[in-house]
């Protein structure tokens, strides 16, 4: 379908909107770029990593296992030339560095994820799928977002995708080098974040089809496999090694972790539980991307496609594992081998004779494109727009000797990063009648009134809203704008 230039320059362009996409959040929630950040606490998990890292040379083993800390010591070791060289850097500029540097380095994962989702395509199938493949995650939208924040998410969907290709590109007689080379990914993949572990499916599913299929001997075979879960161990352990010195808190981390997700758990024979496996998976990427993924799901069953369907398997077995208590950005991982098998299917389309049927199909392949440019740029205005800016620079003019009252959901902290941090000071209780009452939620679930009357020292006081900040769109992404509402007091 296309010659040898023209493919090449399809990937670089593919590659460049990639990178410009994810670069777009670098400055996102940082108080060196917006004067009305106090602090950079708008995701939590990756303040958790920056804090880490902040503080690595003083404490250098982790308690919080929750997650494992390849990424952890990663930012750390970068940012050692910052920590060494605090008394030189302004104090914003100093903490604005690590989440700069830690956002820098999932931004290359990411880009880097979208490359070798492309190489895993050809190898699944051929080059067009490849080009398709890449494309998709390219434009997948929670994969762009979340390439620009120093989190797990990026990193390990892009050790994903590399432990798989290195897979299936080692056979029984591979060299030694190949199966260590499989090792280092696995073990960095675990490192970063567990849930890496599903991985195991397809692989475990290709080195089972090759010991079928190619003659060697068994116990080289045996002993190759050994050296790859050898290396996979001790690379986890170097990234985690506070597992070995604080083996009882990596026992309290998971067990937390698996309590709390219990708890959001649903049974499997609801539908609600069906329902979301599309709705968060459409969230994630896009809907046009979760129908070509479906379709193609059916013709992967029915031509019995071997490698990918050990990636529907794995799919299938990460959602059993999660079900409804699945966040969004858990379909990260996973997201690479998603727009796979979506791009086998629109490769394996379009080589049907029927030019009706290629004409169709390549329609449909132009909007799914068409729409990830489109939510691509609302994205850029909900990430430079940010309700809680707006909400700060309106509540500075508010007089100085006001009194604040935060709301029911806890995005109204009034301590958490964006508002002024003379309002924190005037923060009081709903009970000591303050002067402003300011409401956020992401959920939507704000008084639809204008006025709330409130019963404070057995009298009831009326609130009138004098300002309400919404997100610039319906584009839903988590720690993103919320809906803010300003009430002031009816005296």
């Amino acid at each position: 379908m296309f010659n040898r230039n023209s493919h090449r320059l399809i990937l670089i362009i593919v590659l460049l909107f990639a990178g410009l996409t994810r670069l777009q959040g670098v400055s996102w929630g940082l108080s060196y770029f917006d004067p009305y950040v106090n602090n950079a606490f708008y995701h939590p998990d990756e303040y958790k990593i920056i804090l880490v890292a902040k503080n690595l040379q003083k404490q250098p083993i982790i308690g919080d296992l929750r997650y494992p800390t390849a990424m952890h010591y990663t930012l750390g070791l970068i940012t050692l030339p910052i920590r060494n060289n605090k008394t030189k850097l302004p104090e914003n500029l100093y903490d604005a560095s690590f989440f700069i540097i830690g956002r820098l380095i999932s931004i290359v994962y990411g880009t880097l994820a979208v490359l070798m989702t492309y190489f895993l395509g050809k190898k699944v199938h051929d080059q067009l799928t490849g080009l398709i493949s890449a494309g998709l995650l390219a434009i997948s939208i929670y994969h762009v977002r979340n390439s620009s924040l120093a989190t797990t998410d990026v990193a390990t969907s892009f050790w994903l995708v590399v432990c798989i290709l290195i897979s299936l590109k080692t056979t029984a007689n591979s060299k030694v080098w190949r199966y260590i080379i499989l090792g280092i990914s696995f073990g960095m993949l675990i490192g970063t974040k567990y849930t890496g572990g599903f991985a195991i499916i397809p692989i475990a599913f290709h080195f089972i089809q090759i010991r079928q299929s190619e003659e060697s001997t068994r116990t080289r075979f045996i002993l190759s496999l050994a050296i790859t879960c050898v290396v996979s161990l001790v690379v986890f352990l170097v990234t985690t090694p506070s597992i070995l010195f604080l083996p009882s808190s990596f026992l309290k981390s998971l067990a937390y972790e698996g309590h709390r997700l219990s708890l959001l758990k649903s049974p499997l024979w609801q539908s609600s539980t069906w329902v979301y496996f599309f709705s968060s998976l459409t969230e994630a990427s896009n809907a046009f991307i979760v129908i070509i993924f479906c379709i193609s799901t059916l013709f992967v069953i029915i031509n019995k496609q071997k490698v990918l369907l050990s990636f529907v398997l794995t799919i299938l077995c990460f959602y059993f594992y999660f079900n409804t208590s699945l966040a969004i950005r858990y379909w990260i991982l996973l997201l690479p081998i998603v727009v796979v098998v979506a791009g086998w299917g629109i490769s394996r389309a379009l080589e049907f004779h029927n030019a009706l049927f290629k004409i169709v199909v390549t329609i449909f392949l132009l909007i799914t494109i068409s729409y990830g440019i489109y939510q691509n740029i609302e994205l850029y205005h909900l990430l430079h727009s940010d309700t809680r800016s707006q909400a700060a620079k309106y509540i500075q003019n508010l007089p100085r000797d006001s009194t604040f009252a935060k709301g029911f959901d806890s995005s109204t902290d009034l301590n958490n990063g964006w508002i002024f941090p003379f309002i924190a000071q005037k923060s009081v209780k709903i009970a000591d009648k303050p002067d402003y009452i300011i409401l956020s939620s992401f959920n939507n679930d704000l008084p639809k009134n204008s006025i709330i009357d409130l019963d404070i020292d057995e009298s009831v006081n009326q609130y009138l809203m004098i300002k309400e900040f919404k997100p610039e769109n319906n584009l839903k992404i988590e720690f993103l704008s919320p809906t803010i509402i300003v009430y002031q007091l009816n005296s």
